[in-house]
């Protein structure tokens, strides 16, 4: 009997250590080591465990577990760039990065009937002084005025006869107005007009302050011989009547011809030598400069002939 048992175990040794035997040749051709079969002999599923949750699964009406590993699977296969740009608006949001469709939209220029130019005429002033004021001009239109500066506003003062006495008032007015930039053309012998361009950057300063020079204008004297003291003529004006008398007072008498002129200082010209007073003869006018002392003083007997002619 034990032998026949002792038969028995020997044959099912040898069956199981065939299979065996060819499983590790088997191994051996694909190139496994030992340490690759125990890792993959790790894992050992329990298949009475499986087929019992599987049956209960079943059973309960629940999906098998196959398709819950390719539900989960399917939950992960979105596409990566979807979700970077997803993440990207997200960001630039947060950031306060506009998209180009609303920058576009916020920069488009808008049309205001305040920006468009515009021209206002002021009259004539009794002395003949036509007077405009030009606004909201576009650097391509200030190449029609004699100085293409940058500027938003234009006045202009014209009149068909140039005198110093214009000179006079505008000098003035110049000194009060320092940030107004100015063109100026006039001839000293009458015979061709006078002409004042004046810019600015902004129209309503610019109107309020060409306002007090025409009423200046418009209220000069309509006499036709008229005077002009000034005791320390400034050096602008000195240039435009071409005059030298430095810390020297000047007076302008306009309204004379040339020869008419001749005639009132030829009786005074020894006093006006020996008082160191000089003059200057023009068409229309002339000119006395010299120390303020001297010149005050003979300028009573110079104003007395002119008021007997």
């Amino acid at each position: 009997m034990s032998e026949f048992m002792r038969a028995i175990v020997q044959e099912v040794l040898k069956s199981n250590d065939h299979p065996a035997r060819a499983k590790q040749e088997l191994s051996e051709k694909r190139g496994e080591t030992p340490q690759t079969k125990t890792a993959q002999e790790l894992y050992r599923p329990n298949y009475q465990k499986l087929n019992k949750e599987k049956r209960l699964g079943s059973a309960a009406g629940s999906p098998p577990v196959k398709a819950e590993k390719k539900e989960k699977h399917s939950s992960f296969s979105k596409d990566p760039g979807s979700e970077l740009v997803s993440k990207l608006q997200v960001l630039s949001l947060s950031q306060g990065i506009p998209s180009r469709q609303h920058t576009e939209t916020n920069h488009r220029p808008e049309r205001n009937n305040d920006d468009e130019p515009s021209v206002k005429s002021f009259g004539k002033t009794k002395s003949g002084f036509s007077v405009w004021l030009y606004s909201n001009l576009q650097p391509e239109t200030m190449e029609w005025f004699h100085r293409p500066i940058p500027a938003k506003a234009v006045a202009v003062f014209s009149s068909q006869v140039s005198s110093p006495g214009h000179l006079v008032i505008v000098q003035e007015w110049l000194a009060q107005n320092g940030d107004i930039k100015y063109f100026i053309q006039w001839d000293k012998n009458g015979q061709k007009p006078f002409l004042l361009e004046l810019y600015h950057n902004d129209s309503s300063e610019l109107e309020a302050a060409i306002r007090t020079l025409f009423q200046t204008l418009n209220h000069q004297s309509e006499k036709k011989i008229k005077r002009f003291y000034i005791e320390q003529p400034g050096a602008w004006l000195l240039k435009q009547l071409e005059v030298s008398c430095t810390r020297e007072s000047l007076v302008i008498i306009e309204g004379m011809s040339r020869y008419e002129t001749i005639a009132l200082l030829l009786p005074v010209s020894a006093n006006l030598s020996k008082w160191n007073i000089r003059f200057k003869i023009e068409e229309g006018y002339f000119l006395l400069y010299g120390p303020h002392q001297h010149l005050s003083s003979c300028l009573p007997s110079v104003y007395k002939m002119l008021d007997g002619n």
